[in-house]
């Protein structure tokens, strides 16, 4: 399992994603086919969206 924190506006969502496969592959992982997101802290806590987490969670094939 690949893990992450991302900060930020959900618009960013894409660029994290991004970034963590960039890392995946970088390191010789395989990701599995699912994944999903986990809205640590989002709207329903704060109002400001730089204080906003979202971790990101890929499974990888051994």
């Amino acid at each position: 399992m690949a893990r992450t924190v991302y900060h930020g506006a959900y618009e960013g969502l894409p660029g994290a994603w991004g970034e963590l496969m960039q890392w995946l592959e970088a390191n010789g992982h395989t990701p599995a086919a699912n994944l999903w997101e986990w809205y640590v802290v989002g709207p329903h806590l704060c109002p400001d969206p730089a204080d906003w987490r979202t971790k990101l969670c890929r499974p990888v094939i051994e």
